[in-house]
């Protein structure tokens, strides 16, 4: 996929928790009190490569501790490679040290954080929004200096949103701040009609609907996680012993590597794969890679039985409405249209 090709890799990074019995708390503290959900959490952090598939890392670390201090989040990349990340991981000094190693990054932009114009004024986003909606303009974009120090210049862009998009994200702003006992500010009620996101890629690398598009991939770690907890059932087990539940949570993360590794040599060349029906066919063959673990040509031979397995029958379904990701970042579709 050649949006993919021009960097030299196209990092995701994300977290996701896991919930223990809370006898392992000592172990894995969470964010809940004692007697609650979440006292007890593992949370599991992942840099999956997009090009071609491989988990560069793969961190556990206690629920309670902050996405950004993760191991993964200080991770050094390849020079010219593309890091797309959520808030979680937003650290300007780090963002700036990735910038001087020759590292892209792409993310959205987090509300309160001080934007400047070249010259060195003040640049006042929100301001700049209701202009561009009472102009009728739907995408934009600038050259700012972000934070502070105003060490860091990058690309803001920002795409207008549909009006259900915008009334959804105004719902749920209003329902988080609640919790925190204030109302939105009308500066964060103007932000919801748009998406914003920030990256130190040049435009001839990365134009802003490019951006939105690979931005919009992020989701397949989201959906790795999901398979690892849905499918491969990764925090549940039928022990009430805590260290066995531990213990189980450890062994079925080995075998997902395991599971995913054999998904990258049986069809990531594949753009259609569907992981869900790839790691369908690794379960099938389960009793198969146990017995091959007597010797390396009996693997081999277990691998192309595994291969040829997945060669039929583990495409994604075609959607209508939205498209699958692979001709997304194919076609360059975005969800209001082809561009």
């Amino acid at each position: 996929i050649e949006l993919l090709k021009r960097f030299n890799g196209v990092y995701l990074i994300d977290c996701s928790k896991l919930s223990l019995p809370e006898e392992l708390a000592d172990v894995w503290r969470g964010t809940g009190k004692e007697g609650e959900v979440g006292y007890a959490q593992l949370k599991l952090e992942a840099l999956f490569e997009l090009s071609e598939g491989h988990l560069t890392g793969l961190n556990l670390m206690p629920g309670r501790q902050h996405d950004g201090r993760g191991e993964l989040a200080n991770s050094v990349l390849i020079s010219g490679s593309l890091r797309i990340q959520d808030l979680g991981y937003w650290n300007l000094k780090r963002m700036a040290e990735q910038d001087r190693r020759g590292e892209y990054w792409l993310s959205r932009y987090k509300h309160g954080t001080c934007l400047w114009t070249l010259e060195g004024d003040v640049f006042d986003l929100p301001q700049q929004l209701i202009e561009l909606e009472k102009q009728g303009v739907e995408q934009t974009e600038y050259i700012v200096i972000l934070g502070k120090s105003g060490l860091l210049e990058v690309r803001l862009m920002a795409q207008r949103m549909p009006q259900a998009v915008a009334t959804k994200r105004r719902a749920e702003l209003k329902k988080r701040v609640a919790k925190k006992g204030r109302c939105p500010s009308q500066a964060e009620l103007v932000l919801c009609d748009w998406t914003l996101l920030v990256t130190n890629a040049p435009r001839d690398m990365l134009c802003a609907d490019e951006a939105l598009i690979l931005y919009g991939a992020r989701w397949q770690i989201e959906l790795l996680f999901k398979l690892w907890k849905s499918h491969a059932k990764i925090a549940q087990s039928r022990s009430h012993k805590p260290w066995r539940c531990l213990c189980e949570v450890y062994c079925k993360l080995l075998g997902v590597v395991v599971q995913h590794w054999i998904s990258l040599v049986g069809a990531w060349n594949n753009p259609r794969r569907s992981l869900i029906k790839l790691a369908q066919v690794v379960k099938s063959h389960a009793q198969l890679i146990a017995l091959a673990l007597c010797g390396k040509e009996t693997m081999r031979k277990a691998l192309r039985i595994i291969t040829e397995a997945m060669q039929t029958g583990c495409n994604q379904n075609s959607r209508r409405k939205h498209p699958n990701t692979w001709l997304t970042l194919l076609l360059y579709l975005l969800p209001w249209g082809l561009t």
